[in-house]
């Protein structure tokens, strides 16, 4: 499968913030991308599906980090 333009920024954005910070947030995610909340959730989800991301921690406490 094929990731959209919004998918492949998400998932550099990830990517690179991975190496700076381990706690990004879905709400950050939207803030900084200038995506809605639920933009970001479906996002997340297709990268989850692809096995590109995975969630560290609980849902309210976790954050997002790159599969290695």
């Amino acid at each position: 499968m094929q990731l959209s333009e919004n998918e492949k920024k998400v998932f550099l954005f990830i990517r690179d913030f991975d190496r700076i910070n381990d706690r990004l947030t879905t709400y950050y995610l939207a803030q900084k991308m200038g995506l809605s909340y639920s933009t970001i959730q479906r996002i997340l989800r297709t990268l989850l599906e692809q096995n590109l991301i995975r969630r560290v921690g609980s849902k309210k406490t976790g954050f997002w980090s790159v599969v290695e």
